[in-house]
């Protein structure tokens, strides 16, 4: 049986921010096409009228204005990952019926100090604490069928 690498938590991160460049860059692809695709027609529309009048023109794909439809599809693409992005945390512990630990009860006493300990742990890492109902916590059950182990987030 060969030993299992785990990941630190910088190693997690640093894949995390990898993946959200590749996936800003696939979103910036999907604006850049569509937009190129009609600005080549208006463009190609254009040199036709034109080349009826002047006889000898020359019609280029790719020019000074590819770096205006590549920024305007620059600026849509930041506009849709701000406003998809904005408010998600807030919005999903809403949907899921998540609550702050009661300083009252016991069993959120020792969650709290569990939390801490991992925090502590971690290097001084601040942990924001949620309660989750019983039915959101099984939306994030999880099955790895080599091993079946079932993991749960709190």
């Amino acid at each position: 049986m060969a030993a299992q690498e785990f990941k630190t938590f910088w190693d997690i991160e640093k894949e995390k921010t990898w993946r959200i460049y590749v996936l800003f860059a696939i979103l910036l692809l999907f604006y850049f096409v569509p937009i190129f695709v009609i600005w080549i027609i208006v463009k190609f529309l254009i040199h036709v009228r034109q080349s009826v009048y002047q006889g000898d023109t020359q019609f280029n794909i790719f020019g000074f204005d590819t770096w205006f439809v590549l920024i305007t599809a620059g600026i849509a693409a930041t506009l849709h990952w701000y406003y998809s992005n904005k408010k998600v945390v807030s919005n999903i512990l809403l949907l899921l019926g998540a609550q702050y630990p009661d300083k009252n009860d016991r069993y959120h006493y020792v969650f709290q100090n569990v939390v801490d300990e991992i925090e502590t742990a971690a290097g001084g890492l601040k942990v924001e604490r949620y309660l989750l109902p019983t039915g959101a916590m099984n939306a994030f059950s999880l099955i790895f069928p080599p091993r079946l182990i079932n993991i749960v987030f709190l």
